[in-house]
């Protein structure tokens, strides 16, 4: 698209506007790639930091959800959040549980179909607080589940349905919940 512009190969001054749109996408799409690369890093150095402080899972559950209604609202996908009463404040690295909640969420929404459902819900016992993100897309095959936390593995429904990803999101997720003495499981 660059060459495009560059080449003045365009058909009009909107399809310019198109374009560094498209390009912008790109790049802020290769810079989170970059970003988890670099973190994947760091974990596996022994050299990620988390910063616990008390803090809402609730608000994070809730900023995670408005900035993904944009994607799921261009695929026809309804995000629900759902939080029981007496969340309490619990300790937690804000930049680490955020990617959790919006890796999750953004899964959700990917492999959902048009008109689907994504729901993230939060509630919690004595000890701990659960957040749960349930759809109703293509799920994953039972042969995958074993493997989804690993690094770069991609299940073979994703595959199949072409849908974007790295295979990093799911093993960050893990290592993150790890390191703050909870666990994610599918």
């Amino acid at each position: 698209l660059v060459e495009r512009i560059a080449g003045r190969r365009h058909s009009s001054a909107g399809s310019i506007d198109e374009y560094c749109g498209a390009i912008n996408n790109e790049a802020g799409r290769l810079e989170k790639l970059v970003n988890r690369l670099l973190e994947w890093q760091q974990i596996e150095a022994g050299q990620k930091r988390y910063k616990l402080e008390p803090g809402s899972l609730a608000e994070v559950a809730r900023s995670a959800v408005q900035l993904l209604k944009p994607q799921a609202e261009a695929k026809n996908v309804s995000i629900d959040l759902k939080a029981a009463g007496g969340i309490p404040e619990i300790l937690f690295d804000r930049a680490a549980m955020t990617n959790v909640l919006e890796n999750l969420i953004d899964n959700a929404v990917k492999y959902s179909p048009a008109g689907g459902r994504v729901t993230v819900e939060l509630h919690a016992d004595d000890a701990q607080v659960f957040a749960e993100v349930h759809d109703d897309g293509i799920g994953i095959a039972p042969a995958d589940l074993p493997r989804i936390f690993e690094k770069f593995y991609r299940g073979s429904r994703g595959n199949r349905e072409d849908v974007r990803g790295t295979g990093l999101g799911l093993s960050l997720v893990k290592a993150a919940m790890d390191a703050h003495g909870g666990k994610v499981e599918a």
